[in-house]
């Protein structure tokens, strides 16, 4: 059976006078950004990193990360879309690639509003929300 994400924590990061800051997170199952506390558009000015979630050019906001229930093996993700935002979450799924397994959202489809980019990174878009897990190999 393979194993179902679960909610780590939630860390609310500011960038005050437009520097850049790092928040202490775990973010080895992915960050979602949950809610724009700022007077400015936080896309594009929030990165992950190992360890922790940077917020730059007066972006201030709450985010979510994951964890895995099944003592961190992350096999499958939640990635969403907030208000039709692009979206990056971290998932390496290796050469085989992710798959969505279920799509959460209610009112935008995820066909055509998601891919992996080999990289490591889902991203979803338009409002997708979707629960992904990585391809078995054939």
């Amino acid at each position: 059976m393979i194993p179902q994400t679960a909610r780590a924590e939630r860390v609310i990061c500011e960038s005050v006078d437009r520097r850049t800051q790092r928040c202490p997170m775990d973010t080895r199952g992915g960050v979602e950004l949950i809610r724009n506390l700022s007077g400015v558009s936080c896309q594009n000015r929030w990165s992950r990193g190992q360890g922790f979630v940077e917020v730059r050019d007066g972006c201030r906001a709450e985010f979510e990360s994951f964890r895995s229930s099944q003592g961190g093996n992350n096999n499958r993700i939640t990635c969403s879309s907030n208000r039709g935002q692009n979206q990056r979450c971290n998932f390496n799924a290796g050469r085989n690639g992710a798959r969505l397994v279920r799509q959460l959202s209610n009112s935008s489809s995820c066909e055509g509003n998601w891919f992996y980019d080999q990289r490591g990174f889902i991203v979803v878009k338009n409002g997708c929300r979707g629960e992904f897990e990585r391809r078995r190999s054939n």
